[in-house]
């Protein structure tokens, strides 16, 4: 079974396709967006990209970080409304759907609710066998993707 394990930005969203038993990574990278293009249209790539690649992969489930910035309205809006095109996307795919916060993600990862990026980085590759760089988004996703997976099918 595969899992899409998604971190909503509308600079770079990350995904991560995995095979939930062998924690292969089937697929995963960011879809960028230019804060020179009109908003509306930033989202409907983010969109479009995340419905072909589900419909392509048929993954069973959509991880989605739950994320928010409380330091800024407008930030804290438009990450809800990539959130929102990220769970339509998967609804109208006909995928369950699990929303984790950041701190219960970087717990499943590493023990602890509050870890560093780096720290949650270092375990996503250990986790993975990842032995090169990889963009935060996409270790955010792997590590979302990793989150549903440690509670589903772990218990």
């Amino acid at each position: 079974m595969i899992i899409i394990g998604l971190d909503p930005s509308l600079k770079q969203t990350g995904y991560a396709l995995i095979e939930h038993s062998s924690l292969q990574i089937i697929k995963a990278g960011v879809i960028s967006t230019s804060s020179g293009d009109e908003y509306y249209e930033r989202i409907k790539i983010i969109y479009d990209e995340v419905f072909e690649l589900i419909k392509k992969n048929k993954p069973i489930h959509a991880a989605i970080e739950e994320s928010f910035y409380s330091k800024n309205v407008k930030t804290a809006n438009q990450l809800a409304q990539v959130r929102i095109i990220l769970i339509l996307a998967a609804m109208q795919n006909d995928l369950t759907i699990s929303l984790f916060s950041p701190n219960s993600i970087k717990k499943a990862i590493t023990g602890r609710g509050h870890a560093s990026k780096e720290q949650v980085a270092y375990m996503v590759k250990k986790i993975f066998n990842i032995d090169k760089d990889i963009p935060d988004d996409v270790s955010d996703a792997l590590a979302t993707a990793y989150t549903f997976i440690s509670r589903s099918f772990n218990e």
